[in-house]
């Protein structure tokens, strides 16, 4: 039995200050990509295009339920894939974004991580703020697991999940999933809006757990 294990690769800085607001959260959406979906990222994989373009080809219902500000902004930022297998079997990485507005300094981290109990798998990534406490408008997470084919030497989405959460300073995409015998990586995109009045307005990362193998 393994412990569920989480890599923090990803950390984001912003000086910023907000009022304390009740805590709302959007329901949570998740989703099995089916064959279609898995054959489109397959095709885009390795492809020059933006985080915004990605969803509009692979999950279009949740480019649209975000806020007007964060999808323009999705359309300014790079896509980001998961790391070749033969770069770096476990890679670590870390970023850092930051912005003034007052002399209070928030920060936004974010991780990717996955737990075997059995054949099930579980698999997931999150974002928070730091100090605890300080709302976000939105964060955005999904989660996408990726196995490795080693006849065509490319990652192929298997599963994927998301959620969005509105007045928040907590988020998290995660699901489980039966285990086939592979090697896999789990692979995060964060997206979310800063508290008022900071610069820039908006936040975009993404992260890798380490890529383990299930027998």
């Amino acid at each position: 039995m393994k412990l569920f294990r989480w890599n923090v690769i990803l950390l984001a800085m912003v000086l910023a200050g907000m009022a304390m607001v009740p805590c709302v959260s959007a329901e949570e959406s998740g989703e099995k990509i089916v064959d279609t979906q898995t054959a489109v990222i397959n095709q885009l994989i390795g492809q020059n295009m933006t985080v915004g373009e990605y969803y509009e080809k692979t999950s279009p219902e949740f480019l649209m339920e975000m806020p007007e500000t964060l999808r323009e902004h999705l359309y300014q930022t790079k896509k980001e894939w998961p790391t070749p297998l033969n770069e770096q079997s476990n890679r670590q990485s870390t970023a850092s974004q930051s912005a003034a507005q007052r002399k209070v300094e928030i920060a936004v981290c974010t991780q990717s991580g996955w737990g075997l109990v059995g054949s099930t798998l579980s698999y997931g990534s999150e974002s928070w703020s730091l100090p605890d406490g300080n709302l976000f408008p939105s964060m955005y997470d999904k989660s996408t697991l990726f196995k490795w084919n080693w006849d065509s030497s490319q990652w192929e989405c298997v599963t994927s999940t998301s959620r969005t959460s509105y007045l928040t300073s907590y988020n998290r995409a995660a699901s489980t999933t039966i285990a086939q015998p592979g090697t896999y990586i789990v692979f995060g995109q964060h997206h979310g809006l800063f508290p008022p009045f900071s610069y820039p307005q908006s936040y975009s990362l993404a992260t890798e757990s380490s890529i383990f193998d299930i027998s």
